[in-house]
């Protein structure tokens, strides 16, 4: 990947460094160097003229790297969604439900509709035990 320098914008040196691009004079870019003053030359490339330690290899990024990174992860939630009632967050790898006919009471007699109702709940419910193990 070639990349493009563009006047305003820094780029990270091979070293490790903050380059900010100020111009193109002479077709070749000028900016400085972290906490430098003065004017360091790069050719269309991004290479500096001289020190290879200095070539421009990526757009800068204020992300600061971490040890600890925050991950995202699937809640079940308790509540009533369909006929089923999700009766606690989790136990460990499991979750306690109750299966309702039209949510109007316990029921063991189900029929092809409410079955295939079960379906789409009971596999997001799967889906997040099996994500948060």
């Amino acid at each position: 990947m070639i990349l493009q320098i563009e006047q305003s914008k820094s780029y990270k040196t091979r070293d490790g460094r903050k380059a900010n691009i100020r111009g193109k004079e002479n077709g070749g870019w000028y900016g400085t160097i972290g906490e430098e003053s003065s004017y360091r030359s790069f050719k269309d490339d991004g290479s500096h003229i001289i020190n290879s330690e200095l070539d421009l290899i990526a757009e800068w990024s204020d992300e600061v790297l971490s040890p600890v990174r925050t991950e995202t992860r699937k809640v079940i939630v308790p509540g009533f969604y369909g006929c089923v009632q999700v009766k606690s967050e989790t136990n460990g790898d499991r979750v306690q439900l109750v299966f309702q006919t039209t949510c109007e009471g316990l029921n063991t007699w189900y029929d092809a509709e409410e079955l295939r109702a079960l379906i789409p709940i009971l596999s997001q419910l799967a889906d997040a035990l099996e994500s948060n193990k």
